[in-house]
């Protein structure tokens, strides 16, 4: 699998990453998603071990050949980087502090020998209360994601800031430990064109004709081919989310996901850089509208766009009257209803998926996690509230998704 970013004379925000996936010399083959440690011909979704405990300063720990312990005034006595935040209630300004992938490159991370192996590295970054958020190394990396991450000193107390971030989730409050993982997720053997899915409970393999019935999106990027030449395409494919909850997984903000492809070669990405870094994950199907023969995992960093992988679903699935797809956008767009603070138009929208889908969907994990947390917040009204949408008639539940999906837009969304 070769991973080519875009030219060095782009904006850091508007680079891209592929990772090509093919049995050839010049493109890598995706064969697996591996979400805990696991495989693309393989994706794989990754459940970091992060250990507990509260050390003084920051401890740097884990697969490092050099672990190290910083304190506040160490960190602050390091090169600093000042970048502008995102903020819109208070306005721009600026944050000053270490990049995170300084103190881990300084700490020597143990990849295996062999181009670029530190696309398999996951960075887990925990504070005192215990909360903890996880990165690729690969997206903070000034040559392929280049998407900083600041450990900030005040006092005593150390923070981690994600300046470009749209909102503060990913923002961390004294910072105790830096724990680093490298994914050993290995290939697949996979039907050429095919994906398996590896999550946590779970192993699916999703054909490439299922792949094709996935709503697509389809992106400009630049990067350099194997000949060094800077080349320009436009991939198409469905976005990386859809194509883990089409597998039954639930793509949570910081599960790293890891693609390995046909000959051995992996990358990390996380869905928080799509839904707080303003980038897109899509796993490409086609290219300059040629099919490709293997699929291909792509890493936009179109912010401008990256809001319109949801709508390109929903409008997707409303063409081809899929009523699985139908299903999985409702369930996605009840979610952000949710996480904005409108439990009850978020349990009106499962009902629609519901009635788009003609029957209910309570085994797939992101229904019955939200249905349960709707519960818990609605108490008896939330019968009343999910019936309203499963009774609605299918055209009527449809122009229900749209309406709420255009009301989470005017909110903003992540």
């Amino acid at each position: 699998m070769v991973v080519s970013n875009l030219a060095r004379g782009a904006r850091p925000n508007k680079r891209s990453i592929i990772v090509r996936l093919t049995r050839s010399t010049k493109r890598s083959a995706l064969a697996m998603l591996s979400l805990s440690c696991v495989p693309f011909v393989t994706l794989a979704v990754v459940s970091p071990n992060v250990e507990a405990g509260t050390p003084p300063g920051v401890e740097v720990t884990g697969a490092v050949a050099v672990p190290a312990t910083y304190t506040p005034t160490q960190l602050a006595a390091m090169p600093q980087q000042s970048l502008p935040v995102v903020n819109p209630g208070r306005g721009p300004h600026a944050v000053t502090g270490v990049p995170l992938e300084d103190v881990v490159v300084k700490s020597m991370p143990r990849v295996s020998p062999g181009t670029l192996s530190t696309m398999r590295v996951i960075l887990t970054v925990t504070g005192r209360a215990q909360r903890e958020i996880t990165f690729a190394l690969a997206e903070l990396d000034p040559t392929f994601g280049a998407h900083s991450a600041l450990l900030t000193t005040r006092g005593t107390s150390v923070s981690l800031i994600v300046p470009g971030d749209r909102n503060r989730t990913r923002s961390v409050s004294d910072v105790t430990s830096v724990r680093v993982a490298v994914s050993k997720a290995g290939i697949a053997d996979v039907a050429r064109g095919s994906v398996r899915v590896v999550g946590p409970h779970r192993s699916v393999v999703l054909t490439k004709s299922e792949l094709n019935r996935l709503p697509a999106q389809t992106l400009s990027v630049t990067f350099r081919g194997p000949t060094g030449k800077t080349e320009t395409h436009a991939e198409s494919g469905p976005p990386l989310a859809l194509v883990l909850s089409a597998a039954g997984v639930d793509p949570q903000a910081d599960r790293p996901v890891v693609a390995v492809g046909s000959d051995d070669y992996g990358a990390a990405v996380t869905p928080a850089e799509a839904s707080v870094g303003g980038k897109k994950l899509i796993v490409s199907t086609a290219e300059d509208g040629a099919a490709l023969a293997l699929p291909e995992l792509v890493v936009g960093g179109d912010i401008a766009g990256a809001r319109s992988d949801l709508h390109v679903a929903l409008a997707g699935a409303v063409a081809t009257a899929d009523a699985t797809l139908l299903g999985i956008v409702a369930a996605t767009i009840a979610s952000l209803r949710a996480g904005q603070g409108a439990p009850d138009a978020a349990a009106v929208v499962l009902g629609a998926g519901h009635a788009v889908r003609g029957a209910a969907d309570a085994h797939h994990p992101d229904v019955a996690r939200l249905t349960a947390q709707l519960r818990r917040a609605l108490g008896d009204r939330f019968s009343g509230r999910y019936e309203q949408g499963r009774d609605l008639a299918r055209p009527a539940a449809t122009a229900l998704l749209t309406s709420e999906l255009a009301a989470a837009d005017r909110l903003g969304w992540s």
